[in-house]
């Protein structure tokens, strides 16, 4: 995967253009897709979303007056699969 944001471009290419479907390669990009999408317009924390954003919140100021800043930080990102249990 890149050191970017995934578009829904790249996410819908690599799922179309996919001839192994077993390995579940082809549906990756597009959950890291959502999953980003989740923060960025759903304001959920990244913390919160699996697979993992490559995004953090940093707070900026102090009391009322303090702002949340979403900031891209390629160290974070965890792209791997999940256990769901009772899944098969």
């Amino acid at each position: 995967m890149s050191d970017q944001l995934m578009s829904l471009r790249e996410a819908l290419k690599c799922f179309v253009e996919s001839s192994e479907t077993q390995s579940q390669e082809h549906i990756r990009p597009l959950h890291r897709h959502v999953a980003e999408r989740l923060v960025i317009e759903g304001g959920f924390s990244p913390d919160d979303v699996a697979p993992r954003p490559p995004l953090r919140i940093e707070v900026k100021g102090a009391g009322r007056g303090s702002r949340r800043l979403l900031v891209y930080d390629p160290e974070l990102g965890e792209f791997g699969d999940q256990i769901v249990l009772g899944g098969g």
